[in-house]
């Protein structure tokens, strides 16, 4: 099913919503509430995902390419396997997510919250880490922004 562009109110009200595989890319959910929804292998690319809860979603293998999700809430949201691609994740709550081979190529990161998050085997390279806790997360098998693999 394809939902390409939407626009929602801000603030729309979608937790624990069953999305999975969607096209959802381009849709606008600036400050939505979306905790524990359902999204795995859904297309959000170019998503504007910006203030939104998205606690506890489910995120596996989603993507979300080129989206904004700066501010967002990912506290334990399960994005393992997703591609997040240049995605803009400034300022984002990602303490306890599961990014776990998660590809972060180009992504910002700046000023997120990663402490306890699960990042092994993701693909950081180029991407923006700048005040970046990075020992309070797991890195095991993880490509850092300058190409080298972390041990």
């Amino acid at each position: 099913m394809e939902i390409r562009g939407l626009t929602l109110a801000p603030g729309a009200v979608l937790t624990r919503a069953p999305l999975f595989e969607l096209d959802l890319s381009f849709i606008k959910l600036t400050h939505a509430k979306m905790s524990s929804a359902l999204l795995w292998k859904t297309n959000l690319q170019s998503a504007q995902l910006s203030f939104a809860d998205l606690r506890d979603a489910l995120l596996v293998e989603a993507n979300l390419k080129n989206s904004n999700m700066s501010d967002a809430n990912l506290f334990e949201a399960n994005l393992e396997h997703a591609n997040l691609t240049r995605a803009n994740l400034y300022r984002a709550n990602l303490t306890r997510a599961n990014l776990k081979h998660a590809n972060l190529k180009h992504a910002n990161l700046k000023d997120a919250s990663l402490a306890g998050a699960n990042l092994s085997f993701a693909n950081l390279y180029k991407a923006n880490l700048k005040n970046v806790d990075l020992f309070s997360m797991t890195l095991t098998g993880a490509t850092m922004p300058d190409g080298t693999i972390h041990n």
